[in-house]
């Protein structure tokens, strides 16, 4: 089984009351990909960024190979992350979302809620610095110019090497914590 999961960018909003929706949001030219985090079966997570070049061939390997189910946590982001901005587009009998797994159980649909309610031992539970993080990375940070209007942009690896390194441990420990609950 290959465990998934991405981390993106974008000026659309995919939360919150200007949420543009799924679709919307992975379609949007703004909305680019940070990173993947990924694992075979037990094997240790790896993560692929697009800014260091192509994707190592054992994960393209993997994506492409049709006896191999992929998990993810609330698949259909991934689904389509991988269709929109990757151009892989898969069957959806492919994916096993262990989020509908849990909430067909009446297990909790948020990731570190489940892994609370399971009790599952610390290495195993989602960071909680996540949402801090993507704050920092996942959104346009302002910056008010004097006497004009603001400008946006996005901070990265370059302005937070850091932060993005913790962005990046985030992203690996969501997958252990996606692939212990399933």
């Amino acid at each position: 089984m290959l465990h998934i999961d991405f981390e993106t960018r974008s000026f659309a909003e995919l939360a919150g009351p200007s949420s543009v929706g799924l679709h919307n949001y992975v379609a949007h030219p703004t909305t680019d990909v940070l990173m993947l985090a990924w694992a075979l079966d037990d094997a240790e997570v790896r993560l692929w960024e697009p800014r260091d070049g192509v994707m190592p061939y054992e994960l393209a390997n993997a994506i492409s190979n049709r006896k191999i189910p992929i998990a993810a946590w609330n698949s259909s982001f991934e689904r389509y992350v991988l269709k929109y901005k990757l151009f892989i587009d898969l069957p959806i009998e492919r994916f096993q979302d262990p989020q509908a797994s849990a909430r067909y159980l009446s297990l909790p649909a948020d990731l570190e809620t489940c892994g609370l309610v399971l009790d599952l031992p610390r290495e195993l539970k989602k960071d909680k610095r996540g949402s801090e993080l993507l704050d920092i990375f996942s959104y346009p940070t302002e910056k008010k110019n004097r006497g004009a209007d603001s400008t946006y942009y996005f901070r990265d690896c370059d302005s937070d090497p850091q932060d993005w390194e913790a962005l990046a441990e985030y992203c690996k420990q969501d997958v252990r914590a996606e692939r212990e609950i399933v």
